[in-house]
């Protein structure tokens, strides 16, 4: 027989996991190389943005909420929006989704997400808004 989590351990289990750890510890960053992320993704595996004065986002640990669909059990956290400045200076580069990462003394990827339509950054800059979230089936 295999362990089943219960719907709370479920949320408690993603509590820990954000908003239990060091605000510092989360990252969230925007990728630039067409990869379909998958649930055997790791960092390596992302590029991450680079130019036009991009700063990832470490968002406090306050901020992440769970939720939770009764009919499925599928556990939700996520985040407020979080916005990135991107300011044109720089090659034209398309973004391609977020990544969340987690550093414990090694980087590890959580999660991440293909934006539907790429965004391509050019001279005139751009602002992303995002609302990061994690779900745990």
């Amino acid at each position: 027989m295999s362990f089943i989590m219960s719907i709370n351990g479920k949320k408690k289990f993603l509590e820990l996991a954000l908003k239990d750890s060091s605000p510092s510890l989360i990252n969230i960053r925007l990728f630039v190389n067409n990869i379909t992320p998958s649930s055997s993704s790791a960092v390596a595996d992302f590029i991450e943005m680079t130019e036009h004065a991009y700063v990832s986002k470490s968002p406090a640990k306050a901020t992440w909420t769970t939720s939770t669909i009764a009919e499925t059990e599928n556990v939700t956290i996520e985040n407020v929006n979080q916005v990135f400045v991107l300011d044109g200076t720089g090659d034209s580069k398309t973004i391609y989704g977020y990544y969340i990462v987690v550093n414990d003394g090694t980087l590890k990827l959580l999660g991440a997400e293909s934006f539907a339509t790429p965004i391509v950054v050019g001279g005139s800059g751009a602002t992303i808004t995002i609302k990061p979230k994690l779900q745990y089936n």
